[in-house]
């Protein structure tokens, strides 16, 4: 192995080692979609569900951190977005511009924690699971289902 490989190898691992351990001080899952979490309401409190899915088996995990301060303000399905420098949940509206919903608990709101299967895809083709997503196997090779 050339030594520049060698170096940006260790580096890039280095750095995946310290966002990792960022992630778990900040008790954020480690997987966030791009768009944002989305509102659930859970007897008649908002709640922001945050959900990943895990790499190693077909499982999603959901995350439901509880906004008592949104209440009457947001709406089911509505899109915010977490900010971990203040451990507040942002959301804009058009109407009403930007507004900040802080977490119960400041950063060390425990949040409910719930798993669920992800079922196989339909199909008479041989799958597996591989890198957070169902994959099967066509005469091209492993391709997303």
């Amino acid at each position: 192995m050339p030594k520049t490989a060698a170096i940006v190898g260790a580096v890039t691992g280095l750095g995946l080692a310290v966002t990792g351990l960022v992630l778990a001080a900040s008790r954020r899952p480690s997987r966030r979609r791009a768009f944002g979490d989305t509102i659930t309401m859970i007897k008649g409190i908002p709640h922001a569900r945050s959900s990943f899915f895990e790499t190693d088996r077909p499982v999603e995990r959901v995350f439901l951190f509880p906004l008592p301060a949104a209440s009457g303000r947001v709406q089911e399905g509505d899109v915010v977005t977490y900010d971990a420098g203040r451990g507040v949940y942002h959301r804009y509206d058009s109407l009403w511009g930007s507004r900040d919903f802080p977490l119960s608990e400041g950063g060390a709101t425990k949040a409910t924690v719930e798993e669920r299967e992800v079922p196989p895809p339909k199909t008479k083709l041989q799958v597996r699971w591989e890198s957070g997503r169902w994959q099967k196997l066509m005469k091209r090779g492993w391709v997303d289902a």
